[in-house]
């Protein structure tokens, strides 16, 4: 029984860094987010008919903003994982050694990464059919109004993945807090 107590106490740390690189991962999406926002701009002068001003360069290089969502998405998974590591582990000893019987409540913590996660697809791809919908604008004569249709289409696309990016930055900031909650529960739980 002993050993299974010593595993229950690996718990705490593990949710800890949970937490901390949910923290961090506020950070990136708050970055994703500013650059998204920047983007913006590059669009709206599109739609105004500056064409030449742009760099078509930075559009196809774009959306880097993209990256960084699918770096955070590949680090929201991490942290997924590295959770429901620690709720088995906590529910494996709750109920081979005298823990208690309100051990493992992660319902909370998965569905606000679950969340946060599909916000992040979702605003990951809108960014990437954006850079479509651009590179299609850019073949198309300047005045025509597919042109202005495509890059329209641009703009509501990038709207979505701002919007997207804002939902996941809500989700994980819950996520964070949840998991906040269960790392405070198990310490209470293994230190009675």
């Amino acid at each position: 029984m002993g050993e299974w107590r010593e595993l229950a106490r690996t718990v705490p740390d593990t949710l800890l860094r949970v937490a901390e690189g949910t923290i961090g991962l506020l950070g990136t999406l708050g970055s994703a987010h500013r650059k998204l926002g920047a983007f913006i701009r590059v669009v709206r002068s599109l739609q105004r008919g500056g064409g030449d001003a742009i760099n078509w360069g930075d559009v196809r290089e774009q959306p880097n903003a993209g990256t960084v969502l699918d770096d955070a998405r590949r680090e929201l998974v991490r942290f997924r994982e590295l959770h429901s590591m620690a709720n088995v582990v906590f529910v494996l000893c709750g109920a081979l050694t005298p823990l208690g019987p309100e051990v493992g409540h992660c319902g909370e913590t998965s569905c606000h990464g679950s969340w946060a996660l599909q916000s992040l697809r979702s605003a990951a791809s809108h960014v990437r059919a954006s850079r479509d919908a651009l590179l299609m604008a850019r073949s198309l004569p300047r005045r025509s109004t597919d042109r202005a249709a495509w890059v329209a289409a641009a703009m509501n696309l990038w709207r979505r993945a701002i919007w997207a990016t804002t939902e996941a930055m809500l989700a994980a900031g819950r996520m964070r807090d949840a998991v906040t909650v269960e790392l405070e529960d198990a310490w209470m739980v293994l230190n009675r």
